[in-house]
């Protein structure tokens, strides 16, 4: 009842107001109606009156009452209950023929609008028992030509804020960025992820990966590959192949943190199989995660990058091609530095647990932690602040009691006394 008076009061309202555009009359019943009733009773009552509005507005042909009608859609989908009255009426259908509309603020608005209903569970469910995938899929291929170095933008990749955008390039990358997040949430569930595997989506977003010219779209699409390839791929795959070459061509200092970070997880996540492993050491992915592992501006991609590492380095191949690169001095330096970020320290240490298993890598690190200062830094952060035994008195690391410890100081202990318990091994 309460509903249905709130939308007779809002009709009365709006037949005196003679309100005619979806602009004027989102303006008029969101700020101007006075509020007894609850502000979730006005959302649904606002959102049963304008989505028929909103379906005939984007069924016609002009592109400035397009994109109010859109704004206003994205408003009220805010709240995941206008959801169902948005699908029933129309609304998504015809959001998904709004993509492919000339006009690149339409095409970007709708695509956002996309993003917020694959949110909800009926949203979720309405676009793959729709079939709607083939349709969302072509809006996410990068275009031939890539846009102007110049253009290019630092966002946050899940940003929904709407922006005003100078360049054509920029609209249409915050639309496949939107795509992109909508992928993310349909493949937030196992149904959503096995109706996506499927539909192929996985090789689809790799040839996208390797054609996307810009970094901040590029984290949100390497989020769904995390979730797509959550089975390790077992034995030769050219899949892998690719995605390995295209991730190492992406990563870098100049490349933005969220892209650096979806990177190095991905990476990881490929080197979790024998073959995935030596293919990452084939194709050069040791090289550039060092040098990520070593930047300290940026600690979640320092943290990430040696996750990767680790991964990697479990193989025999991937050891010796770090020792090569004096991968034992160069992460000993981030250990023995105190301004290291205690979330990195853990990775790096089981890092260089994994390289010390080769004897001259063993050696090496023995070397640097002859010195003193060295020996009780790594002796603090194992929590005990006396020298460390000889080589000849190693004994095995004994279950230590971490209940007065935080998660990140106990992780980093365990780290720690394993690296010491390697470095003093003897065959």
């Amino acid at each position: 009842m309460e509903n249905s008076a709130a939308v007779q009061h809002l009709e009365s309202k709006l037949h005196e107001r003679a309100v005619n555009t979806t602009r004027h009359l989102a303006a008029f019943a969101i700020q101007d109606t006075p509020k007894p009733l609850p502000e979730s009773l006005f959302s649904s009552a606002l959102g049963l009156m304008i989505y028929p509005k909103i379906t005939e507005t984007l069924q016609g042909k002009d592109s400035g009452l397009k994109i109010q009608a859109l704004s206003v859609c994205i408003e009220l989908l805010h709240k995941q209950e206008n959801h169902v009255h948005a699908i029933q009426n129309g609304v998504l259908t015809e959001l998904v023929l709004s993509l492919d509309d000339n006009n690149v603020s339409v095409s970007r608005l709708a695509s956002q609008a996309i993003m917020f209903l694959s949110r909800s569970r009926y949203g979720r469910e309405y676009i793959l028992r729709a079939e709607l995938l083939d349709r969302l899929t072509a809006l996410v291929t990068p275009p031939e030509t890539p846009a102007a170095p110049e253009a290019k933008i630092v966002a946050s990749p899940l940003n929904t804020e709407q922006k005003e955008f100078s360049h054509p390039d920029l609209e249409k990358a915050q639309a496949r960025t939107h795509m992109h997040c909508a992928f993310l949430h349909l493949a937030d569930t196992p149904s959503g992820c096995a109706a996506l595997l499927k539909f192929g989506l996985e090789e689809k977003l790799a040839s996208c990966l390797e054609a996307e010219p810009f970094d901040h779209v590029k984290a949100p699409l390497v989020e769904v590959l995390l979730h797509l390839l959550r089975r390790p791929i077992v034995g030769p795959s050219s899949l892998r192949s690719r995605l390995v070459t295209t991730l190492i061509a992406s990563i870098g200092e100049r490349t933005c943190e969220a892209t650096n970070i979806a990177c190095c997880k991905l990476i990881a996540q490929l080197a979790l199989t024998l073959d995935g492993k030596a293919e990452c050491v084939k194709l050069g992915a040791v090289p550039p995660l060092i040098l990520l592992a070593e930047n300290q501006a940026f600690p979640l991609v320092q943290a990430q990058a040696a996750n990767a590492l680790g991964n990697i380095t479990v193989n025999q191949s991937g050891k010796e091609q770090c020792v090569e690169l004096q991968g034992v001095k160069r992460l000993l330096a981030l250990v023995l530095d105190e301004k290291t970020s205690g979330r990195v320290l853990s990775p790096v240490l089981h890092l260089l647990t994994n390289i010390c298993e080769v004897p001259s890598a063993r050696a090496e690190a023995a070397a640097v932690m002859s010195d003193n200062a060295s020996a009780l830094r790594i002796m603090k952060l194992t929590g005990k602040e006396e020298a460390p035994a000889p080589a000849s008195e190693s004994q095995p690391v004994k279950p230590l009691s971490f209940a007065h410890l935080d998660k990140e100081a106990e992780l980093i202990q365990h780290a720690a006394l394993l690296f010491l318990e390697q470095i003093r091994w003897k065959p």
